[in-house]
């Protein structure tokens, strides 16, 4: 695979993992270890020195709602605030930059919808409060991945992470006049939060991989004296390269002899389904499953944690991604809830969709 790849790869699951630890590319190829990454799990290993990648991303978060029961139930117990909201859907561009083969620099912008919120305040007799739709941008994050450690004979990486979430977006965002939205429902924190953590890839025969890593957020005070409490995520993937041409393998050759060449010999189950070229364009795919967690903290207000947030999520995440002539990167993922614990009252998650699209140059 060109070095491209790798570009993607790294880009993309830096999105996802870095809207997950507020709350989380698709590439394969460093040094000619032919690496597969996955789609929200951190990659152990870095862009190529001097390439730089754009990608498109859209994450969609479809939340639970409180049920009568819990309203009731905080009423009587004299809990404090609760909110909850339909979904967040978060549109966003990333561009990196390998500044050196150890160093890759990104840079994430999102805009941010948060649909139908709902407010549950105790002091006005435990109704649900209707409030509508917080729509902005948010925060601009600035990260570097380095190189820690890494074996091409055993296809062994490990990498740290550092970066800062600057308070670029908007975060005064009303629903009526003189009346804004809670600090946790503001597209933005309004606050400076240092990110750090690390990442580790390991490349089995057949260019199936194992990739791990994990991402904190240090949360300072930001809007309304409000600290939104610090996130920790964790993630989990194995990747399973199918129909991928390797640059080399098929050196000189029209793309139907691409085809013929692969299929003389014996296909697997999934290269008997999956097209390998459509329209004369050249497609690899990858097959990834993905463990994608997070904890959250409980949000702070003038020192005092606030009742009803916070607590640890784990998703399971099947994707697939496809690549068109070793150069566009399409990838999706569904992710499904299989843990929830939850401090005291809340909603939830259902389900999550991250959609999206990359190249390098």
């Amino acid at each position: 695979m060109t070095r491209k790849l790798t570009a993607l790869s790294i880009l993309v699951a830096l999105f996802f993992s870095s809207n997950a630890a507020q709350a989380c590319c698709g590439a394969e190829a460093l040094m000619g270890a032919s690496l597969a990454g996955p789609i929200t799990t951190l990659p152990g290993f870095l862009m190529p020195k001097r390439k730089t990648a754009v990608a498109i991303n859209v994450n969609y978060v479809n939340n639970g709602r409180l049920t009568p029961f819990q309203i009731g139930e905080g009423v009587r117990a004299g809990l404090g605030d609760a909110d909850d909201s339909h979904g967040t859907l978060r549109p966003s561009i990333t561009v990196a930059h390998g500044i050196t083969n150890d160093f890759t620099l990104f840079a994430s912008l999102p805009y941010v919808f948060h649909f139908d919120i709902r407010e549950f305040e105790l002091d006005e007799g435990g109704k649900l409060k209707e409030e509508g739709n917080s729509i902005g941008w948010g925060d601009l994050s600035l990260m570097g991945m380095f190189s820690l450690y890494k074996n091409e004979r055993t296809k062994q990486f490990l990498s740290g992470i550092a970066g800062i979430k600057l308070p670029t977006g908007n975060s005064d965002v009303s629903y009526a006049p003189g009346d804004n939205f809670g600090a946790q429902e503001q597209p933005s924190s309004g606050s400076f939060d240092p990110l750090f953590g690390a990442a580790y890839s390991k490349v089995f025969q057949n260019n199936v991989s194992f990739h791990t890593s994990a991402l904190y957020r240090y949360t300072n005070e930001g809007v309304g004296n409000n600290d939104m409490g610090d996130v920790f995520s964790y993630n989990f993937a194995v990747v399973y390269p199918v129909h991928r041409f390797f640059e080399g393998d098929y050196k000189g050759m029209t793309i139907s002899e691409k085809y013929a060449a692969k299929t003389s010999r014996e296909l697997n189950f999934v290269e008997r389904i999956v097209p390998e070229h459509i329209f004369g364009q050249e497609l690899s795919w990858d097959l990834i499953f993905e463990a994608n967690g997070w904890w959250t903290g409980a949000p702070e207000v003038d020192g005092v944690q606030k009742d009803n947030y916070g607590g640890n999520t784990l998703m399971l995440s099947p994707g697939v991604r496809m690549i068109v002539n070793n150069k566009w990167n399409f990838h999706a993922n569904v992710g499904f809830p299989v843990m929830e614990i939850l401090d005291e009252y809340q909603g939830g998650q259902d389900l999550q969709i991250n959609l999206g699209f990359a190249t390098a140059f």
